[in-house]
């Protein structure tokens, strides 16, 4: 080994506490990295694996009831590989020991053999035969404790049946188990996906020889929206619903925007914790130069020339990069392991196992090399540079002067060690100030960490208690007259209820549609209330539209733009329809019209499609096992049991996630503070050592030297307050997706939280700085040359 490789060697020991912090910080963004990509890219493998395997259909439609003999017309469209007939309905489920209604969607399996789309994989038990016999999907099996041989109530058609669980299974189809409507997350409690023999549902709802489902394979290089168009055309006498690629199919679309959400949070992320560890390289490895200038001049005379000066600096960066990156992959594969089992609890695939790509974590050391030799260059080359002769000759004295509290003339408020603690910040507004920026991008990485879940508890809050102030919502088989909403409205334990109006439409701009539920709200309506950004009620105009910004940003729509509205149902009226505002909502993509002036879109007066409904908590099972009976009601949706199941969704799953973020953040927090006072003593070491020899005390050297630190981090606190709030705008963005829009919400205690961490990494790193002030070697400090 070479004499500078031993030197190498040599101040990477006498720096270890440093060099473990700056390890530890490029270990936390390589963790991140490595864990998020590498689940990343098993979901999306897992998710094509599945797709092929079960034979996931490309297109999805739905109608009233069409012959069975359409499927022959079907299958003539060009470009249309396969055609795959089926009955799906809602029903209402009476499960034992619940008293809400649950909603049960049932999905007919042919009489014999297995689907040719959208195949299930039978987890457990075996398949169904007999029309009572059903197989259930796994979540909803597992949330009430179904197994093989359970029976439950449902009402089909008006007439109740008890339905025999055979088995438990998984479909492609329902890989993100959700009924839809408002919450973006599921409710396994309360819906549950039913396979059942077709002859079992052809019977209940009248439909021998007929089909109100149909999906499509393909053929390659079809052309997805002509074959959309083709099919619309034809289930148009049938009364359908609208047809939909695969990209807009629910739980497709719910998978497809979180892979979309985890890619972004993968790389953003792990970026900011590694610019924050090339930043404190930068500021270690100056002042490493700095204090090393004699050393620099005596290598240089013994032959050493530019390029070996600059590749022992850069050796040691490198030893920090490998070093951070080996840890950062070890504990980014056992995090990936740990978010891998998480994401299986929400996305049912058959099989969802992790492993590791080496190209991950090579790309994470490829990463972090380039954020940790882009931040350290400039020292690098400037350690290279350095003239021998420059070199040998001690760094000029600072200026010393009067600082401005001593020209005010207060200097006699402070003591002799406060001003000196004044005098160095004053000196070197440098050093200052690249000390507070370091702790303060600690503070800042905390307060970020915690924003996001700010965001989520504002926007569950705001669903919850300023949006949707109903405690119940009840929908109609199909639109009912007004009739049915008094019939609603005079049931015992109701206080309040208001109607609404959705109607599916195919909503049209120039060559984009998107389909989506048009809701008509009433005039004056105080349950469920459409509220922009600051949660002040919008007042809909007597004619025209206001569209979710992300359904028109989807559609490419401004204000004042005319879509065109072709409606999916009764009459199917379409026509051209202004969009008058733009509303910042928080889930889904909606549209929303004035409920009169939906009526006359329709051609009807009083017809609604459910109520909302204020009720008397004490009468709420009274009122419950009323709705179950009634035939007109299609479900029932209790808002109490839907914020439960997403706080405890959120609580057992993204806060997991969101931990770890946290945990990698004070891991930087204490790295950042911790390598600030160790340079800092470093650099004032010889002056604390003169200090000591003209009589000032242990207790008063570490008053001056900590006294700074401390001035330093106090100073940080608002400024990384600030950064924090800076980068949550900045990344926030990112974060949005068409399912749920997260507002940047901050709260105190997330400000306090990242302060408090920092303190107590500050209050931690001055107990080790204060102990080796206690054992500071005077004679051997005041020997060495700065």
């Amino acid at each position: 080994m070479r004499a500078i490789d031993r030197k190498l060697l040599r101040d990477l020991w006498q720096m270890k506490g440093q060099a473990v912090a700056i390890c530890l910080v490029i270990m936390s963004g390589v963790a991140l990295f490595v864990a998020q990509i590498a689940t990343l890219e098993r979901l999306r493998i897992t998710q094509q694996e599945y797709y092929n395997e079960y034979r996931f259909a490309d297109v999805f439609a739905s109608c009233k009831r069409a012959p069975e003999s359409v499927a022959r017309q079907i299958l003539a469209i060009e470009g249309v590989e396969s055609v795959q007939t089926r009955i799906l309905v809602d029903a209402t489920l009476d499960i034992e020991g619940l008293d809400q209604p649950a909603i049960g969607r049932l999905v007919s399996l042919p009489d014999t053999g297995r689907p040719e789309l959208n195949d299930v994989h039978l987890r457990s038990g075996r398949w169904p035969t007999a029309d009572n016999e059903v197989l259930a999907n796994e979540s909803f099996a597992m949330a009430r404790g179904y197994r093989e041989g359970s029976t439950l109530g449902a009402l089909l058609n008006g007439r109740k049946r008890t339905l025999v669980i055979t088995g438990v299974g998984l479909s492609p189809e329902f890989i993100y188990s959700i009924q839809g409507g408002a919450s973006p997350l599921p409710d396994d409690k309360h819906f549950g996906v039913l396979w059942i023999p077709r002859k079992g549902l052809e019977t209940a709802f009248d439909m021998e020889g007929a089909f109100n489902s149909v999906n499509l394979k393909l053929a390659p290089g079809a052309s997805g929206p002509e074959v959309v168009r083709r099919l619309d055309m034809l289930l148009d006498r049938y009364g359908g619903f609208g047809t939909t690629l695969r990209a807009n199919q629910l739980s497709h679309w719910f998978l497809n925007n979180e892979l979309e959400q985890l890619s972004n949070f993968g790389v953003v992320v792990p970026l900011v914790f590694l610019g924050v560890a090339a930043f404190l390289l930068n500021v270690v490895l100056n002042r490493q130069v700095n204090t090393q200038r004699e050393q620099i001049a005596a290598l240089k005379a013994f032959g050493y020339g530019n390029f070996a000066i600059g590749m022992h600096y850069a050796k040691l960066i490198a030893l920090f990069v490998v070093i951070g990156t080996g840890l950062g992959a070890a504990v980014g594969a056992w995090l990936g392991n740990a978010l891998v089992g998480l994401y299986g609890t929400i996305y049912h695939f058959p099989s969802l196992t992790f492993s590791l790509n080496p190209l991950v974590p090579l790309a994470a050391g490829g990463l972090s090399g380039a954020a940790c030799f882009a931040g350290t260059l400039k020292a690098v080359l400037g350690a290279a540079s350095l003239p021998p002769a420059e070199a040998m000759r001690p760094k000029a004295p600072p200026l010393y002067r009067p600082t401005m509290l001593e020209r005010l003339g207060l200097q006699r408020m402070l003591s002799q060690p406060s001003r000196m603690i004044l005098r160095n910040l004053e000196r070197r507004p440098v050093r200052a100030l690249l000390s507070v920026s370091a702790i303060g991008m600690a503070v800042a990485i905390l307060v970020w960490g915690f924003a996001f879940m700010d965001s989520i508890w504002y926007v569950i809050d705001s669903q919850a208690y300023d949006i949707q102030r109903e405690d119940v919502t009840v929908a109609f088989v199909e639109p009912r007259p007004a009739s049915a909403l008094h019939s609603v409205r005079a049931q015992h334990g109701v206080l309040h209820a208001e109607p609404y109006r959705t109607v599916a439409a195919r909503i049209r701009f120039e060559h984009r549609d998107r389909i989506s539920g048009v809701t008509g709200v009433p005039r004056g309506v105080t349950l469920s209330r459409v509220l922009d950004e600051n949660l002040r009620p919008i007042q809909l105009p007597a004619d025209g539209l206001v569209m979710s910004r992300w359904l028109a940003k989807a559609l490419n729509v401004r204000t004042g733009d005319a879509v065109r509205l072709e409606v999916l149902e009764g009459s199917r009226p379409a026509l051209d329809v202004p969009v008058v505002e733009l509303v910042d909502d928080f889930v889904g993509l909606n549209a929303y019209m004035d409920l009169d002036a939906l009526g006359r879109l329709m051609g009807e007066a009083d017809v609604y499609s459910g109520a909302h409904l204020r009720v008397e908590p004490a009468l709420q099972a009274t009122l419950y096992r009323k709705l179950k009976e009634m035939p007109a009601v299609a479900g029932v949706a209790v808002k109490a049991s839907s914020i439960k199941s997403m706080r405890d969704q959120i609580t057992a799953n993204l806060m997991y996630s969101v931990m770890f973020n946290i945990v990698f953040a004070c891991i930087i927090a204490f790295g950042v503070v911790y390598n600030n006072a160790r340079i800092a003593l470093g650099e004032s070491a010889r002056e604390l050592a003169s200090l000591r020899v003209l009589g000032l005390t242990r207790a008063e050297i570490s008053f001056i030297l900590l006294g700074e630190l401390a001035v330093l981090t106090v100073v940080a606190l608002p400024v990384g307050c600030l950064m924090g709030w800076a980068i949550s705008v900045a990344t926030g963005e990112l974060l949005n997706t068409e399912v749920i829009r997260l507002p940047l919400k901050i709260s105190d205690f997330s400000y306090a939280f990242g302060c408090a961490v920092v303190l107590a990494a500050s209050a931690a790193s001055a107990l080790v700085v204060r102990r080796k002030l206690d054992h500071l070697d005077l004679v051997e400090v005041l020997k060495s040359r700065e």
